[in-house]
């Protein structure tokens, strides 16, 4: 009869042990292991193992996610990378660096009376980009016109077909203008009074 039980207990157990039986199997299955050695070193194999597989699950699951998160830091820091080097190629490339006021000569003409013409010559034999932005200002009748430019000239690296190393732009005689050369040293402002372009010694703000 006791192996008879034995048998019986030895099928319930992966049942009891997947917590899959009732609570009367319970109680008869515990009363027998624990007057029953071999059922309970049964017991004990068929258990032991299952609770090492769910450590070692655990433990792979944890190496897992700090693998992941490793992994993705490192993509992060690559892709910022990228976008740091892409900024400073079309920094260097496209916008460059801003001049300083020896690297350029500036020639000045005039048209006729109304209107003259402005030039920077770059001459460390780079590219020259420029940026211009408008002064806005009012006339006599109250209308919004342009009183002048800034411009800050950059020095770009040659491509090919790209060198051209000059930027000119226009401005009109007949009333008083401002333009101001923002270099890398210094501010350098002229300004046209009775019809004629003079360098300031001292720069205007851009409200005058």
């Amino acid at each position: 009869m006791n192996k008879i039980n034995c048998n019986i207990i030895k099928d319930l157990l992966p049942l009891y042990i997947d917590n899959l039986t009732s609570n009367e199997s319970n109680e008869i299955i515990e009363e027998h292991l624990n007057s029953c050695n071999e059922c309970q070193i049964v017991y004990e194999q068929m258990n032991t193992p299952i609770e090492a597989e769910q450590e070692q699950n655990r433990e792979n699951e944890i190496d897992y996610l700090k693998k992941v998160k490793t992994k993705t830091i490192k993509n992060y820091v690559f892709v910022f990378s990228i976008i740091a080097i892409i900024a400073v190629l079309t920094f260097v490339f496209l916008i460059g660096m801003r001049v300083k006021s020896d690297d350029v000569n500036i020639v000045a003409n005039v048209y006729d009376e109304n209107e003259g013409s402005f030039k920077i010559v770059l001459s460390n034999g780079k590219r020259l980009n420029v940026t211009t932005r408008p002064i806005s200002g009012m006339d006599d009748n109250g209308d919004i016109i342009t009183a002048g430019y800034v411009l800050t000239p950059y020095s770009v690296l040659t491509l090919p077909g790209k060198d051209c190393n000059n930027y000119t732009i226009g401005y009109p005689l007949t009333r008083d203008f401002n333009i101001t050369i923002r270099f890398r040293d210094k501010d350098v402002v002229y300004v046209v009074r009775s019809n004629q372009l003079l360098e300031l010694k001292e720069p205007l703000s851009e409200g005058k």
